[in-house]
């Protein structure tokens, strides 16, 4: 996380430095911290004990950064950059800039869908079994 935040500050002084890619910069950091409301939420929850008392509510806050993180970052991004990475006008700097931080992205979104596993796993994995049991129980009284 560190590492993201130290990207987006020199990031921003070598677009300040440079005078160019200011808009494609902005719109990068519009992207990556549309999701930070929500990263917000869930640490407040979890402050607050209210993840304890009320697990559905935390749950559903995780699946909501879980989904609206792939949707913005790995869904919109990938076709932003692939726009951005087509157009003939930005030079190297930019392009590589731009890949950093994409795959930045990539890296984020494994560890959160890593977590969501070992968190809601064995959950899931109950509704699974509870669905082959159910079934099978249907089955016999026919």
């Amino acid at each position: 996380m560190i590492f993201h935040h130290l990207l987006s500050i020199s990031g921003i002084g070598f677009v300040l430095y440079r005078g160019i890619n200011g808009t494609e910069l902005m719109a990068t950091l519009f992207g990556s911290e549309i999701t930070n409301p929500i990263l917000q939420l869930r640490w407040f929850l979890r402050y607050t004990g209210v993840s304890i008392r009320a697990p559905t509510v935390a749950m559903t806050v995780d699946f909501c950064f879980l989904i609206l993180f792939t949707v913005m970052r790995i869904g919109i991004g990938s076709f932003l950059l692939y726009c951005y990475l087509r157009h003939p006008r930005p030079d190297w700097v930019a392009r590589f800039a731009s890949l950093v931080i994409y795959g930045l992205g990539w890296v984020f979104w494994y560890f959160i869908v890593c977590y969501a596993i070992r968190k809601y796993g064995h959950k899931l994995n109950f509704f699974y079994i509870f669905g082959k049991l159910n079934n099978s129980l249907n089955n016999t009284a026919k």
